[in-house]
């Protein structure tokens, strides 16, 4: 079974709670994973890694770049829409 865990700075991080969630197909009903729920902790290490990532390059790019940069993130999962899916 799948397991979701949080991105946060980088790492793939379980939550502090040890708390999961059911990830359910709206289709069948059949339960296809596992979220890892997120709480205080993780909200505040995920602010934390915002804000510091801020203070380096991405920080310094214009909306343009960053723009740019978002748009080929969308281009990259839409190749690989169906490995997403899986």
């Amino acid at each position: 079974m799948k397991e979701i865990k949080h991105f946060i700075n980088g790492a793939f991080v379980d939550s502090a709670s040890g708390r999961t969630f059911e990830d359910i197909n709206p289709v069948n009903g059949q339960v296809i994973g596992r979220v890892h729920e997120a709480g205080r902790a993780e909200v505040d290490a995920a602010v934390r890694a915002a804000r510091a990532a801020l203070k380096g390059p991405w920080g310094k790019m214009t909306v343009a770049e960053r723009a740019e940069i978002l748009h080929r993130v969308a281009d990259g999962v839409t190749a690989r829409f169906d490995e997403f899916l899986e």
